[in-house]
């Protein structure tokens, strides 16, 4: 899945989608992995995992990252994400 991160926001929150990758805003600054950390654990909240089950694969430093998740189905995950971005439209 790709992600487009923009850290040192005011709070954690889906901002929506941009180019084909899912907008997300994170609080904490990407320093020492914090941003990182924090992307896994929102991601995995936002689709009902454990943060086991997302992994950075691409992007470590970079503000666009890939993340595979595992334990969710491609249709559910779909679902989920097609439900979040409509509530995230203004």
């Amino acid at each position: 899945m790709p992600v487009k991160v923009i850290p040192r926001a005011r709070e954690t929150a889906l901002e929506g989608e941009i180019a084909g990758s899912l907008k997300v805003r994170l609080a904490n600054p990407p320093v020492d992995g914090k941003a990182n950390a924090e992307c896994i654990r929102f991601v995995a909240r936002v689709f009902g995992l454990r943060p086991s089950g997302v992994e950075l694969v691409k992007g470590a430093a970079s503000s666009r990252k890939t993340l595979l998740l595992t334990g969710i189905s491609l249709e559910n995950a779909e679902s989920t994400l097609i439900r979040l971005l409509r509530q995230s439209d203004p």
